[in-house]
């Protein structure tokens, strides 16, 4: 896609889609402040929630159509905002927003796998057990390690 047909693509979206996207450009900022102005182990805390790899045995409502709007809002701005953000912030920003409309049930994931020899990590965020605003198949390639809140 060029770059005349991305804009013009962005210019056509509805008005609460800017509005989205600029609030999800804000939190994206005060995640990055929140992740580097708080001491390394004073971010997040364990989640008492479900562990991680646990199935659920009942079944799973349909996302929230809020939440998928929020999701898709972040990586939006986060794509074509003031900073190209990483997982971490992604998922802070995401979990904040969902959070912050009332919608209980989103947590966010930290997993690990290796990687060419090498140690490698991702943040998400799973609404009802499910992940929100990130590729599954993608999202599977790490072993969940815990849920987190932010403090």
């Amino acid at each position: 896609m060029s770059a005349a047909s991305a804009i013009g693509r962005v210019l056509r979206q509805p008005p609460g889609v800017w509005r989205d996207v600029a609030h999800a450009q804000l939190m994206l900022i005060v995640a990055q402040l929140l992740v580097w102005s708080r001491p390394i182990g004073e971010l997040v805390a364990a989640d008492a929630g479900e562990m991680p790899g646990v199935a659920r045995s009942h079944p799973k409502p349909p996302l929230d159509a809020k939440a998928m709007r929020y999701a898709r809002a972040v990586r939006v701005a986060s794509a074509y905002g003031m900073f190209r953000p990483k997982c971490l912030v992604r998922a802070v920003a995401t979990e904040r927003m969902v959070r912050g409309a009332g919608i209980t049930g989103s947590r966010i994931r930290i997993g690990v796998r290796v990687d060419d020899g090498g140690f490698a990590a991702h943040a998400w965020v799973e609404l009802d057990g499910r992940v929100l605003g990130d590729r599954q198949d993608y999202t599977r390639q790490f072993a969940p390690i815990t849920n987190v809140r932010v403090l």
